[in-house]
């Protein structure tokens, strides 16, 4: 598809977005306050979807693509409109009820909306005999609670799916994993203690106070049903998990991660072990919204991530992983 082309649809798309009476679709606060916050950079994460799309060298924009984790269905929008047949995956169900809303309104809605993660992702496409060509995910990656899990169930529904995940959780950029740090500690610190000494206390009144502070450290960045395996293990043999180092924390309700930080090389051996490549990039600075001495500046920063490869990571405020079949040269 041609670059003007592109442009064009991109504009347009931006134009509905910024235009849409959004408090009159019946919106929940959350999303609603989400998208107002969105909208003002709109330009700039339009940039970051395109730039997803470009390395996933999607040639003629034909084919199915996934939009995992679509949140407000931007994204799901703008690949409608390019001609993508897409489906939109959410496990919010507030989600699925705004993006419904949204694509209505907007007159291009995704052509597939599922409630759910890769599994029912999964059994939709066996039962539909779809097979996924391409999949996008902003910011999500750094929430999921099982990767080996996704991965693998990814693997299989489409072992050659090319895939791009992009995430703000960089662990190369110190000043920025300084501040998230500082942010998981205090949730951390605040609720998702005090919601594992709850569980923990409420699951086993046999526990003295000491076993139950203990087991509630060791526990963190567990989920419910994997706190009842660690402490059954405690009951039937006194084993306990090496507590890590580690500051990443989940709702062990959800399973959600805090802006989860793992090691480059983590993510690759997650991923090679599913059967899939996987390289880095960086990301980039927005400029649209700066006064004319800062565009200069992240105009610079944004050349220096674009060509300084793996050194430059340090300061991109996001990288991408772009995934790909081990056999796809």
């Amino acid at each position: 598809m041609a670059k003007q082309l592109i442009e064009d649809i991109e504009n347009d798309c931006i134009h509905r977005i910024l235009n849409l009476d959004y408090k009159s679709l019946g919106i929940n606060e959350y999303n609603l306050q989400y998208i107002f916050d969105i909208l003002p950079k709109i330009n700039y994460h339009f940039s970051i979807y395109k730039r997803c799309i470009d390395l996933l060298k999607t040639g003629k924009h034909k084919g199915t693509i996934v939009d995992f984790g679509g949140g407000h269905g931007f994204l799901s929008c703008f690949l409608k409109m390019l001609g993508f047949h897409v489906i939109y995956c959410d496990n919010n169900p507030l989600a699925i009820s705004t993006v419904k809303k949204i694509g209505t309104a907007l007159q291009t809605a995704p052509d597939i909306i599922i409630e759910g993660s890769t599994i029912e992702l999964s059994a939709y496409c066996k039962t539909n005999n779809i097979i996924p060509d391409y999949l996008i995910s902003i910011d999500v990656i750094e929430h999921i609670y099982d990767l080996e899990g996704l991965f693998s169930q990814l693997h299989d529904i489409n072992p050659k799916m090319k895939m791009c995940f992009t995430t703000s959780a960089n662990p190369c950029n110190f000043r920025h994993r300084k501040r998230l740090f500082k942010m998981m500690d205090e949730v951390e610190r605040n609720f998702f203690l005090s919601m594992r000494e709850e569980y923990i206390s409420k699951h086993h009144p046999e526990f003295n106070k000491q076993d139950i502070q203990m087991l509630s450290l060791l526990s963190k960045g567990k989920i419910y049903d994997d706190i009842t395996k660690m402490t059954n293990d405690y009951l039937l043999n006194g084993s306990l998990p090496q507590r890590l180092p580690s500051h990443n924390t989940c709702d062990p309700n959800s399973g959600s991660w805090i802006e989860r930080i793992l090691p480059l090389k983590t993510y690759k051996s997650i991923i090679n072990a599913a059967g899939f490549a996987v390289s880095f990039s960086n990301g980039f600075y927005t400029i649209n919204q700066q006064s004319s001495a800062k565009k200069i500046f992240f105009h610079t920063l944004n050349q220096i991530l674009q060509h300084g490869g793996k050194p430059a990571m340090t300061i991109a405020p996001f990288i991408i992983l772009k995934i790909k079949s081990k056999r796809v040269s």
